[in-house]
């Protein structure tokens, strides 16, 4: 963990690291090492104190209610560049450390990324951010990948005219009301169905997955300028126990946005699904489209979390 690490600013303690790789190695092991830094299963609960106690150095979403969620906003520039600070030092210590018996093989960056709790951070950074054009590049990218682009994406842009600039809604077409709770005991899931039925999730949860997959190759790109090897973001599947942007990590890699992080975070060498439901085939098709090549990081027998 990034808390583990870095528990000063500045001050790195890999012991934990060597700890594991010198487990390995006496037991004829190889290692995937996860990094929990700015995020874990959506929520920022690994980060250092020094990260948490700063909010205004280190911002934290906030949610339709202008609630302060526990989860560090994309927004935050100067915590991404002190993330991919520390997943530099870590990876130029275990080149140093293991670049020769290459007992890790591999690093996962960051764990589920994604807004939990509403379909998009609405702090006042992102609201202008959602507010502002779609980036012309991403645009560009989708039109020149138009003939392969996954349906659901094509779908969510074909819905409002396949249009070449423009805002997030104007583009993608309204998001999700701010006010509409996720959560709660005031609201039935019968009232959640009924209300989600209204809205249009498509804008809510590219503009999310464009900040998140940005943000996380900048982490990655930082660890792989020290050592190159591969590295993996892994997702939190949307199924019938989460089925709505928000329930799920909304903007992590899920199938719908593989294009839009395919573009945003070419640091990342595999989209990864943690697989926990019965349709295991189906999704695994899913991830492999435009030869996104096939690792599964977690994994259950199929029949339920």
């Amino acid at each position: 963990t990034w808390q583990t690490v870095e528990p000063v600013e500045g001050q790195f303690d890999f012991s934990s690291v060597d700890d594991c790789i010198l487990g390995a190695r006496t037991n004829g092991l190889h290692l995937v090492f996860l990094w929990f830094a700015s995020w874990k299963n959506g929520q920022s609960s690994y980060p250092p104190d020094w990260v948490k106690n700063d909010p205004k150095r280190f911002p934290w979403a906030v949610d339709g209610f202008g609630n302060t969620m526990n989860i560090l906003s994309t927004f935050g520039d100067a915590t991404r560049d002190a993330d991919a600070k520390a997943f530099a030092a870590l990876m130029r210590h275990i080149r140093e450390v293991d670049g020769k018996n290459h007992t890790v093989l591999m690093m996962q960056v960051e764990n589920e990324v994604g807004i939990v709790g509403d379909s998009r951070d609405r702090s006042p950074a992102a609201e202008a951010a959602y507010k502002a054009q779609v980036p012309k590049d991403l645009i560009n990218y989708l039109v020149e990948h138009k003939a392969t682009l996954a349906p659901e994406l094509l779908e969510g842009w074909a819905a409002y005219g396949n249009k070449t600039s423009g805002t997030w809604e104007e583009v993608f077409g309204p998001g999700k009301s701010p006010t509409y709770r996720l959560y709660g005991p005031d609201l039935t899931q019968e009232l959640k169905d009924k209300a989600w039925k209204q809205l249009n999730w498509a804008s809510d949860e590219f503009f999310m997955a464009w900040r998140y997959s940005i943000y996380v190759n900048k982490v990655a790109a930082a660890g792989k300028a020290e050592y190159d090897i591969p590295m993996y973001a892994n997702a939190w599947q949307q199924q019938p126990g989460c089925p709505r942007p928000g329930e799920y990590p909304c903007g992590g890699p899920v199938p719908q946005v593989n294009d839009i992080w395919r573009f945003g975070a070419p640091s990342i060498d595999m989209l990864s699904p943690d697989l926990y439901i019965p349709e295991f085939d189906w999704d695994c098709a899913r991830y492999t489209r435009n030869g996104n090549p096939l690792f599964i990081p977690e994994a259950n027998t199929g029949g339920g979390a």
